[in-house]
């Protein structure tokens, strides 16, 4: 019961009509931006705060309602950056896409509907990046789609990206608690920014990805393979969403690579 209304209350996010009820300081949200439509041809939105030269994105729910808690952090940092526009630093544009899988969000919790996209692919499958068809979630077998970009989710956030000129995007995912950057670390920073993040939330860095996890059609590698630095953020379980942290995370995120970016006593205060 406590997962499905917190999915009601998300409707509304999705909707781009409020902040949903509840959420501390809660303030309109700008408006929204139609960066594509889903299979099922439900919007994906993004939102902007700020207006600095430097682009950065923040992405939840490429995998819908299996992963409800990333769409539930994105609802949160909206929230507070609607009450707190001044962490955002001049130099800086943040896009937040809240559920880039709209329709998994719809479709609900479950690891086979929940997770993958209305034509059952997985998003996290199906970017350009040693690619395969056939694509593994764990053990699970997961379609990686037809081809490369064959997915509207992939296209739109791809382009939305790549035409905007985002330097930086963190994908948050649940749950394996850790930080990991994308390939091409040698030509790229996501690495320092992938350790900058786990320092500041306190999640380890994983060079080495997910044990056992053959990964293929990546989104952050595809990316920083095309000079984008991105980092995925896995939270610690299913249903927390890591509040602090993944403030303290945020913050660090909008600072990089200036100095000093770690986490200290003033961002604890405000965080609370």
């Amino acid at each position: 019961m406590k997962t499905a209304s917190r999915m009601l209350a998300l409707v509304c996010l999705l909707c781009a009509l409020v902040v949903p009820a509840g959420a501390a300081g809660a303030q309109p949200l700008p408006p929204a931006i139609e960066i594509g439509r889903t299979a099922n041809d439900r919007p994906i939105l993004a939102y902007r705060f700020g207006d600095g030269p430097l682009k950065r994105a923040i992405i939840g729910g490429i995998h819908g309602g299996y992963e409800l808690n990333t769409i539930r952090l994105m609802s949160e940092t909206m929230a507070f950056l609607g009450a707190n526009p001044g962490t955002i630093p001049e130099a800086v544009t943040l896009y937040v896409v809240p559920a880039m899988n709209a329709d998994g969000f719809y479709a609900g919790i479950d690891r086979i509907r929940g997770r993958l996209n209305a034509n059952r692919v997985d998003l996290n499958r199906n970017w350009d990046y040693e690619w395969s068809a056939q694509a593994w979630h764990g053990r699970l077998p997961v379609s990686g789609g037809d081809a490369p970009f064959s997915e509207p989710e992939t296209r739109a956030v791809r382009d939305f990206i790549l035409d905007r000129g985002v330097d930086a995007v963190i994908f948050y995912h649940s749950a394996y608690s850790a930080v990991f950057a994308g390939a091409n670390r040698e030509r790229s920073d996501a690495e320092a920014l992938a350790k900058l993040v786990a320092a500041a939330t306190g999640y380890p860095y994983r060079p080495d990805g997910v044990p056992g996890q053959i990964m293929t059609g990546n989104a952050i590698d595809w990316l920083t393979a095309q000079g984008v630095e991105a980092i995925e953020v896995e939270l610690s379980d299913r249903e927390d969403i890591d509040w602090l942290q993944n403030l303290r995370g945020l913050r660090a995120f909008l600072r990089w690579p200036a100095e000093g970016a770690a986490p200290d006593a003033a961002t604890h205060a405000q965080a609370q």
